[in-house]
Order: C-alpha cells, then structure tokens, then sequence
C-alpha cells in the first residue's frame, strides 16, 4: 500500500511503514538524508497546512490514505477534511479535538480516577498553584513556560496548567474498536533550549510500573477507548507524582518514542492492525515483556548548541555506529552535510540499545562529543 506521511519529521513514520512493505510518499519539514531513502518522494511541509492540498498531492502521488505526525493534532479542521475524503489513516478529527481539550477529556480522567492537575482556559485565580503556561497548538515543550502573573500576548492562544515537580514519563496505547493496549512506559527527558525549559530531548525505558501505577495506566487506557473515533497510536504524557500517573496531555498519533516501543516489541507499529500488538489486550502482555526483558532503549535529541553547520567532510552519519561497552548508538534524522542550525534547532537524533544496566544517558553523552567535532560555527 502507498501511503502519504505528513508530519513536521516523517522519518521515523516513513521507516516504520517502508520496513513493513509500504510505499512512502513523504512532507516533512527537513528532508533528511534517511528519510530521502525511505521514500519515493519527498515534499516539504508549509505551515499552517492545507488539508485540500494534502488530499490533492494523496490524489496524484496514488496514495491510499494519509498518516499524519506533529503537529496536526493541533489543525483537526485540517483532519476533518481528510475524514470528509476517506483518507486519514489516524484519529479522527473529532477525536482529536476531544482529546486535546482539557474542558473535556479532564472531566472523563477525573470521572474515571484518574488525578490530573488542575486546568483554566482563562486567567486562573486559585492560589497557592503554581501554573505551567502552555499554548493551545503546541507540540514537543515548545512555548511552555512558568507563569509568574503577567497576561501573555495573544492570551487566548494559551491555557493554564497546574506545575507538578514529579519524574516526567510517557504511556503510548494502541485503541481499536473500544480496546486498548499498552504498548510502552518509559521517562521522557526534558532540556532548556534556547531559552525554552521545557523541550522534550529524548526517552528511555522501558519502566515496570508499579500497583497504583498500573491502576492508573488502565484508567486511562479505558477513557481513550470509549472516545468516538479513536483509533491507532495514541500518547499521553504524564508526570509520576505522589505515587499516580498525572496525565498532562494527549497526543493522539506518532509519537517520538514509538520506535523505542517497535524495538521493544519487535514489530512495525506505523499501521497496527485489528489484532492487538502480542495478541493480548490491556497492559498484561507488556508487563510480562517488561518483566523478561535485558535490554534497554533510549532516544535522544541533539540541538544545536550555537549557530553552527555541520562539516562538508563529515561520514555519513546513517553508518556511523558507536558503542560504550554493551550498548550500541546510532544516529537518525540526518542532516546533508553543510547543513545550518540556529541555535536551539534540531541536528540529530540518537538512538541506543544496551543492557539494561547500561546507562543511556552515558552513550548519547560519548555520541554527542563526537559529533560537535563536525559541527563548525557559521561564520567558520
């Protein structure tokens, strides 16, 4: 099947679905060297997008259906559109804005019990709360910030969220037809970029969740599977605070750990099928997985620590495979040589596997070093 990714980095997508037996045509924003090999072609991403405009080039490229990525969680008027055409592969529009609304997914958790911190969509006034300002369309920690009192710009562009100060970690599900399986539990890794505190840099897992913690991921798991129209990936960020799972926002599609959750299970998970991952329902197969497994995985983004390009002479970093004792790295979303960053833009993604005594962060710390050796300031 030729399918028509969308997304603002389409590699990972485009990998999944290509090692599966698919036909990519992709729209991303970068045009990575890996993705370029992936696919038959490469288009890039304007935003905002235009939702006829994608059915148009599905249309002429012989595209089945559209799989979109981030950030069109945030445009469902685009993805109501392709559900008017029978194209979109993913959660439906109205899905997607049910689960991206707080006025009523939070309702649904609280009803359900799970805990989940408090929310405003206008100026909060309860105190003493410490409030996280988030944009409405937002994606990857970009724009958040803490709220110390002032009224934004353009105000009704954000919303208000209670700051937890637990251990950030993600749950990704797989829904289909009122069901739900869990596919991964790990921590997410935040860092300050370019001013920003709260960038989402990288995952690692998986984690065994423990009793409470298992109550709440099948609390959640049922709330998703009872909302109209959702079906395939779904992520949910949350916060372990006080021994719960705090859920601080739904991500119905794709997300950056999927392809740690692909290595974990051994499967493509671009396009899960009517039958669930293993076989199994609920989150019993993925304990039990979790429970066997040696080995760990880790994702991490590397962003440019000042204006800089990277180096004409540079090896091809889709072949450049480094280790620390057990654990092996390897470099993904990869740019052309000569390429230009801002400072705080993406350069590379790194992805390791070792043991689980292994320490990841150890890895993607030598992998980093490395490659600052090829990165040169602009001007140089």
């Amino acid at each position: 099947m030729r399918l028509l990714v969308v997304a603002v980095a389409a590699r990972a997508i485009a990998e999944s679905l290509s090692r599966a037996g698919h036909e990519v045509v992709a729209v991303d924003r970068f045009g990575d060297r890996d993705l370029r090999t992936l696919v038959r072609r490469w288009y890039r991403l304007q935003l905002p997008p235009n939702g006829i405009h994608l059915i148009r080039l599905a249309e002429h490229a012989g595209c089945a259906g559209v799989l979109w990525g981030a950030p069109f969680e945030n445009w469902p008027e685009v993805l109501e559109t392709l559900d008017r055409a029978g194209l979109n592969q993913g959660c439906t529009a109205r899905a997607v804005a049910t689960l991206r609304d707080w006025n009523e997914i939070g309702p649904r958790l609280i009803r359900a019990g799970v805990t989940v911190p408090a929310w405003s969509y206008s100026v909060p006034r309860r105190q003493p709360i410490r409030w996280l300002l988030k944009p409405r369309r937002g994606g990857g920690g970009i724009g958040i910030q803490a709220w110390e009192g002032n009224l934004p710009r353009n105000a009704e562009h954000y919303y208000w969220q209670e700051r937890l100060h637990g251990q950030p970690a993600s749950l990704l599900y797989f829904v289909r037809r009122g069901r739900w399986q869990l596919l991964w539990f790990g921590c997410q890794l935040l860092c300050c970029v370019a001013g920003a505190p709260f960038v989402f840099a990288g995952a690692a897992g998986p984690l065994a969740p423990d009793v409470e913690e298992q109550q709440d991921i099948r609390r959640i798991g049922a709330v998703l599977s009872a909302v109209d129209g959702c079906r395939g990936l779904v992520g949910v960020d949350v916060v372990r605070w006080r021994g719960r799972l705090w859920p601080v926002e739904v991500n119905p599609r794709w997300t950056a750990t999927t392809e740690l959750a692909e290595a974990f299970w051994q499967q493509r998970l671009a396009l899960p099928g009517e039958v669930p991952v293993g076989g199994e329902w609920g989150d019993r197969g993925y304990q039990e997985r979790a429970g066997r497994y040696e080995l760990r995985w880790a994702k991490r983004i590397v962003y440019a620590p000042f204006a800089c390009k990277l180096r004409r002479d540079v090896p091809d970093l889709t072949r450049v495979r480094l280790r620390l004792g057990s654990a092996t790295a390897r470099f993904a979303d990869v740019p052309e040589p000569g390429a230009r960053f801002q400072a705080g833009a993406p350069v590379v993604s790194v992805l390791v596997q070792g043991d689980t005594p292994v320490d990841p962060d150890a890895v993607v710390t030598d992998a980093d070093r490395w490659l600052r050796q090829w990165l040169c300031p602009l001007d140089g």
